[in-house]
């Protein structure tokens, strides 16, 4: 998490078969899930413990981003992608338009090596619940 803030890009991959985890270890229970649902705001200690990935990494880059900006008087911006892979297609999940296989996204390799989809929407977040939000929507 501290590299996103030196620059880097990052990416959370979940991959496996259905019913095998990936939402519960990404998210947590269903507990966790449901008080997403309803915003950030008063989210018990104990609901809080049973976060799961993504929550977790999202309370530590807005740790740092705080951190840093209180510091150094810094300005950061923050977007958020959400894309399935699935059959050798990618989806948007934040896109408007969410016709499976009407979408032209296609992986690209930038000339300095990185990695990106080309026509997918980025969504600009400020706060714990923005990407909540985006993570409910998709």
């Amino acid at each position: 998490m501290q590299q996103l803030l030196r620059g880097f890009n990052g990416t959370i991959f979940a991959y496996g078969q259905s019913g095998s985890g990936k939402t519960h270890t990404m998210l947590g229970p269903d507990s966790v899930v449901d008080a997403i649902k309803n915003g950030s705001d008063g989210i018990s200690l104990e609901v809080q413990r049973m976060y799961g990935v993504i929550p977790r990494a999202i309370g530590d880059i807005f740790e740092d981003i705080n951190r840093v900006v209180e510091a150094e008087h810094a300005q950061i911006e923050l977007s958020v992608q959400y894309l399935e892979i699935y059959n050798e297609k990618i989806q948007d999940l934040l896109s408007k338009g969410l016709n499976v296989g009407s979408q032209d996204l296609r992986l690209r390799e930038l000339p300095n090596g990185q990695m990106i989809v080309t026509g997918s929407e980025h969504k600009q977040v400020q706060t714990f619940d923005d990407i909540f939000l985006a993570l409910m929507y998709g």
